[in-house]
């Protein structure tokens, strides 16, 4: 049976290996592809505007983006949106929106555009 400790702040004491971490500062992961597009004036005029439409669509059966090479390669232009949403390598039903709790704005692309321009750095 564990100890009874009638202050939480001591009980992690009792607990070696947490005691080893609890302040131990992790080095920042490296920016990906994906932080340093959010880190954009262009991407942040889209976000703001509609916030479900993606830069690549995104293929679950491949689990990876699709990019314009992949629609190269099978020889098709690369429009992907809700009438244009089947993987040009297998077929299956890519996802073309983000799934957020964003709401529409319903934002002029001038009024997104102040907005993004006051949010950019």
């Amino acid at each position: 049976m564990g100890k009874n400790f009638s202050n939480p702040a001591d009980a992690w004491h009792a607990i070696p290996s947490e005691k080893a971490t609890r302040y131990k500062v992790e080095p920042s992961p490296p920016i990906s592809r994906a932080s340093a597009e959010k880190d954009n004036y262009d991407y942040l005029v889209r976000w703001v505007h509609n916030a479900r439409e993606r830069t690549r669509p995104y293929c679950p059966y491949e689990k990876k983006d699709i990019g314009p090479e992949d629609y190269k390669k099978k020889g098709l232009p690369y429009v992907f949106d809700l009438d244009h949403s089947k993987c040009p390598n297998d077929g299956h039903e890519l996802q073309v929106q983000n799934m957020t709790v964003m709401p529409s704005l319903r934002l002029s692309p001038q009024d997104a555009e102040d907005v993004a321009s006051y949010l950019s750095p």
